[in-house]
């Protein structure tokens, strides 16, 4: 009797194990194609970002065409006249970096060097690096 419920009690354990094994790499069909369940949450997560980006991206469409627009080879912009979107343009520079300089231009004066534009909040020495070749003064 002993023997029989132990092989009982272990068939039920074996059994139930290989079910929550099926129902963990369970297969759904989508569009005539079998796909693992994994794979289906892979993609609507990837799909949910891609979303959420387009979503940011429209919010962030408040600058102009000009300013989304990179600066050409061999154009500079002058850091002392430049608009913010003008100097949303230069690399490295967004539309909140470009209204710090505005700022820091009104209230300081203009700018003499490339030294000059460490002191505005936002910019470090690697920005100010990246924008060498690109401002004039």
């Amino acid at each position: 009797m002993k023997k029989l419920l132990v092989l009982l009690v272990g068939l039920c354990f074996v059994f139930c194990a290989g079910n929550a094994l099926n129902a963990a790499n369970k297969d759904t069909k989508t569009k005539g194609k079998k796909v693992k369940v994994a794979d289906k949450v892979k993609k609507e997560s990837a799909k949910t970002k891609s979303e959420k980006k387009a979503k940011m991206e429209k919010k962030s469409g408040k600058l102009s065409k000009k300013a989304t627009s990179k600066l050409k080879s061999g154009e500079k912009i002058n850091v002392n006249t430049a608009s913010v979107d003008e100097l949303s343009k230069l690399p490295g520079v967004g539309e909140a970096t470009a209204k710090k300089i505005v700022e820091y231009r009104k209230k300081n004066g203009k700018f003499k060097n490339i030294n000059d534009l460490l002191k505005v909040k936002g910019l470090g020495e690697k920005k100010v690096e990246k924008l060498k070749g690109h401002v004039t003064y």
